[in-house]
């Protein structure tokens, strides 16, 4: 993506991880017994599977700005019942109210990175993963539009071609027209 914005355009990254979270937590409602093994749009993984990623990554996240670190090793959640994957959005989005400001860095597994990096990263995952739950639910919710031009300015500085084709396809082409959430899904290799 041509004049792709700077590490000065992260400010702002905890507002923007509490908005992406405030988008997931509505696709909660469409979480019943019979989804949880449904196919979503990430490759290999049920419904299930992206609620346990999801509570993990919140608890990451809320572990980077309670405690200032992330230690990668940590256990993994298995099998996440949708209330606590709430009670984990509830508990992320008290710390932000907490640390509004952020933290400068966040330590992960001995590397400093800069807070607004993490929540910004936070952001784009929380926010589709939350569209990618709405369509494996069956109840295809687009990401708010003002939300997603926010993160596609900023995705590509998070997801370059190194991170491709690991954890993300390659970009899928849609019309120049097309929205901020469809072209924002089609950099991150999803079919809007």
């Amino acid at each position: 993506m041509a004049g792709a914005p700077g590490v000065q355009s992260l400010s702002g990254g905890m507002e923007l991880l509490e908005r992406a979270i405030s988008y997931t937590v509505g696709t909660f409602g469409a979480v019943t017994p019979d989804v949880l093994t449904a196919a979503t749009p990430c490759r290999e993984w049920s419904v299930q599977d992206l609620l346990d990623h999801l509570n993990d990554g919140m608890s990451a996240l809320g572990e980077a700005f309670d405690d200032g670190w992330v230690h990668v090793d940590a256990d993994l959640q298995d099998r996440c019942p949708l209330d606590v994957l709430r009670e984990s959005a509830r508990a992320l989005l008290a710390i932000i109210a907490e640390r509004r400001a952020g933290v400068p860095t966040v330590d992960i597994d001995g590397r400093e990175i800069a807070g607004a990096v993490v929540a910004v990263t936070g952001a784009l995952e929380l926010a589709v993963h939350g569209w990618d739950l709405a369509q494996g639910c069956g109840a295809p919710r687009p990401l708010p539009d003002g939300l997603a031009a926010d993160l596609l300015r900023l995705a590509p500085l998070l997801v370059t071609d190194e991170d491709r084709p690991g954890r993300f396809a390659d970009p899928v082409p849609v019309p120049a027209a097309s929205s901020s959430s469809d072209r924002l899904l089609a950099w991150l290799g999803r079919e809007p």
